[in-house]
């Protein structure tokens, strides 16, 4: 769960974290989504920041979108990425979600 303090800090410094975030390939953990997950499942990605795991699950034939509670991180995912789906929103409420099922959450 992001507070408001927090989310004003990625909202201040978005383009920056998102630049950090891009750099950074968390190739074991995508080998860990891919050695027990499934492709092809609705999957969402909570707290999904710069975008970059929700551009890698969907192409790899995951069915992604993402959630992010931070406006400007959430243009930085739309800027970088064309065509992913981030949404606002955040735990424990996960507003941007309501009534969906997900197979796999990130």
């Amino acid at each position: 769960m992001a507070d408001a303090e927090t989310i004003r800090s990625y909202d201040q410094l978005a383009r920056e974290q998102a630049a950090f975030q891009r750099h950074l390939q968390p190739t074991a953990i995508y080998r860990l989504v891919e050695t027990f997950f499934h492709p092809g499942r609705p999957t969402i990605d909570i707290g999904s920041g710069s975008g970059r795991d929700v551009a890698w699950l969907n192409q790899h034939g995951y069915q992604a979108i993402g959630l992010e509670p931070s406006a400007r991180m959430i243009a930085e995912a739309h800027a970088a990425y064309a065509g992913i789906e981030v949404r606002q929103g955040a735990l424990p409420d996960l507003a941007g979600i309501a009534d969906t099922y997900y197979r796999i959450i990130v």
